[in-house]
């Protein structure tokens, strides 16, 4: 009986109480608050890396296919239909292209990239296939259509993420600087959107000032919108990089 007696009291003591639960459960829980947030950078980041690695391989697809062609760059013109040749078809504002492969890989680059997830940065969780677009300043009517015509290669930028709410043709509208914008860089990457240039390598480029277009999902990229203050310095410098400048 006494030997008993002391079995029980031993596994009485190994029971946690109610307040101990309550102790470890709080333990976790700060731990939890602490580790989220380095965990979420470590995602950004990852996905930072992915979007370069994704700027790179299409610009050095986009150099394949200019010296497969004698130097003659893929056609980009903004809203071609198929079989008009063309970088990349559709308009990413149009449900049933967001989702349509066919768009992608009956492009001209596609056949040296082989892969759609390139087109897309891992930062955009919407669901469209394409989520870059091609500078407007190349290819297209009397911009350069030799890639010997560019002056700057190291300077160009060739494709960009874009902003989900301005993505609809297949190319990056530059207009002007001065605080002009149409269409909007993504800042999937605290801020930054993945950039190619035609020499091959790719950045990831921090708006420093730039934001969010005005009027979030009503900005319209058809019209003119100018920028001021400090924005100009983000605006110039796109269009120095659309330019080679």
């Amino acid at each position: 009986m006494k030997t008993i007696a002391i079995q029980k009291k031993n596994s009485c003591q190994t029971a946690f109480t109610l307040i101990e639960l309550l102790v470890v459960i709080a333990i976790i829980a700060i731990l939890a608050a602490l580790l989220l947030p380095a965990l979420s950078k470590a995602k950004i980041k990852a996905q930072g890396v992915q979007c370069m690695s994704n700027c790179k391989q299409f610009a050095t697809a986009w150099i394949m296919y200019s010296d497969d062609y004698q130097g003659v760059l893929a056609p980009n013109p903004g809203s071609p239909a198929y079989p008009t040749p063309a970088w990349c078809y559709g308009n990413m504002q149009n449900t049933s292209d967001q989702t349509n492969q066919t768009l992608i890989t009956q492009g001209l680059i596609y056949p040296y990239v082989k892969s759609v997830g390139v087109y897309k940065c891992p930062g955009n969780q919407l669901p469209m296939l394409r989520g870059i677009s091609m500078n407007s300043a190349i290819a297209n009517g009397g911009w350069p259509l030799k890639y010997s015509a560019i002056a700057s290669p190291v300077k160009r930028f060739v494709t960009i993420d874009e902003y989900e709410v301005t993505i609809n043709d297949s190319y990056f509208a530059i207009v002007s600087g001065n605080g002009l914008m149409k269409d909007w860089p993504a800042l999937y990457h605290n801020n930054c959107s993945g950039i190619s240039f035609a020499d091959g390598h790719a950045i990831l480029q921090l708006w420093k000032y730039l934001g969010l277009p005005p009027g979030g999902a009503s900005y319209n990229p058809n019209n003119n919108n100018y920028l001021t203050g400090q924005a100009t310095n983000d605006v110039n410098t796109l269009y120095n990089y659309a330019f080679g400048k």
